[in-house]
This record gives C-alpha cells, sequence and structure tokens, in this order.
C-alpha cells in the first residue's frame, strides 16, 4: 500500500518519465537531418490537381498546404507544363530551382596553386607567424 507522500512520489516521477521521453520526441524531430525536399508529393499534388480534385482533398492526401498547391500549379505552368496538350509530368516541373551561392573570389589559378603548395611535403612547408 501506497501511503499519502509515497504516492505523491510516484505520481512525480511517472510525470517525469513522461516529460523526459516527450522531450527527447522533441529533440529528434528538431534535430531531424534537414535536406532537399521529396517531389512525389510534389507530382501526385499536380497530377490531383490536374484531375480536378479540390485542394482540400490534394492537402488530405499529401500533407502539402492549399499555397503550396498553387505555388506548385503556377511554378509547373511557368516551366512548360500544359496538361491539355500532354499530362507528363516532368521532374523539373516541381523541383526546387538551384539555390544561388556567393561567387567565388578566387580564381581555378591561385585555387590550383593553393592546393598544390598544401599538397607539398610537409618537411618542406614551415608555419610563419
Amino acid at each position: 500500500m501506497f501511503k499519502p507522500h509515497d504516492r505523491g512520489l510516484a505520481i512525480s516521477s511517472h510525470l517525469c518519465i513522461c516529460l523526459l521521453s516527450y522531450l527527447q520526441a522533441v529533440q529528434a524531430f528538431v534535430m531531424a537531418p534537414k535536406g532537399p525536399h521529396n517531389n512525389g508529393p510534389r507530382v501526385q499534388a499536380l497530377t490531383l490537381h490536374s484531375k480536378g480534385f479540390k485542394p482540400d482533398e490534394i492537402k488530405a492526401d499529401t500533407s502539402l498546404s492549399k499555397s503550396t498547391i498553387y505555388d506548385l500549379q503556377k511554378r509547373a505552368l511557368s516551366r512548360g507544363y500544359d496538361p491539355s496538350k500532354d499530362r507528363k509530368i516532368l521532374i523539373a516541373y516541381v523541383e526546387d530551382a538551384p539555390k544561388v551561392s556567393r561567387p567565388k573570389k578566387c580564381t581555378l589559378e591561385v585555387e590550383e596553386v593553393v592546393i598544390e603548395t598544401i599538397s607539398k611535403n610537409l618537411t618542406t612547408r614551415e608555419l610563419s607567424t
């Protein structure tokens, strides 16, 4: 039999275990690797939209928001998709655009010289201070 103070201890330890498992689940979700988006649901959403399904029905099947569905349609049309002529959906219609990065400051020749210098025998190189 639990005494009142024992019961409080048991409840609080159970609560701690629940909180700990919740925090571990949140941490696993937050720390999940971020990668490129999957094109499968995008193609599926575009196919369903071209077949006349409503955005709410598409959202239920693909978990994409209404605005994303409309953006996909707009992007595909701007990239050459025309369902009245050809119903094939190419990956190029739905994939992300390449990310623009900062241009390199060093030329290819300078980069080769640096790699050659670093690749030399360690005994012939010295650190400058």
